[in-house]
């Protein structure tokens, strides 16, 4: 389907279904995280290996694939997306891209970087704040040639 008419979703459409994203992510998560002794190892104020870093690393991008596969296939949406009634598309002709695109250009780059200490928070930082742009997009979305909009 071609949505390159249809209207750039707004920064707090964005907003909100990034956050719920992160909200079932972390429900996912976090028990498990708690079963595995990593919770109380933070909690008091231990250090994380770099293989729980690495394993933690690893099962984020396998729950948000889990969770968002299906729909970022089909639909260019997370949950969040769909409950924000926006989509991804590409900026070249409005459909939507397959999954390596997604994920491979759009998700995971950055996600990877944002582990390297203060140099990936500064990055993050830049992804958010490229919002503010006329256009909207984000770091993430320049990178894989996408869009959010409207549904």
């Amino acid at each position: 389907m071609d949505y390159s008419k249809a209207s750039l979703a707004s920064r707090f459409q964005r907003f909100i279904g990034a956050m719920i994203d992160g909200i079932i992510s972390m429900a996912i998560i976090f028990p498990i995280i708690y079963a595995l002794g990593i919770w109380k190892t933070v909690m008091s104020g231990g250090e994380l290996s770099l293989a729980h870093q690495i394993l933690l690393f690893i099962m984020g991008q396998i729950v948000f694939l889990g969770v968002n596969g299906y729909l970022l296939v089909k639909q260019g949406q997370t949950i969040g997306k769909k409950l924000a009634q926006t989509r991804i598309v590409r900026v070249t002709d409005g459909t939507i891209p397959p999954l390596s695109t997604l994920f491979g250009l759009r998700y995971f780059p950055i996600s990877l970087v944002s582990q390297i200490p203060i140099a990936g928070s500064i990055i993050m930082l830049a992804d958010c704040l490229f919002i503010f742009r006329s256009d909207k997009r984000c770091l993430h979305d320049w990178i894989a040639g996408t869009r959010v909009v409207n549904t």
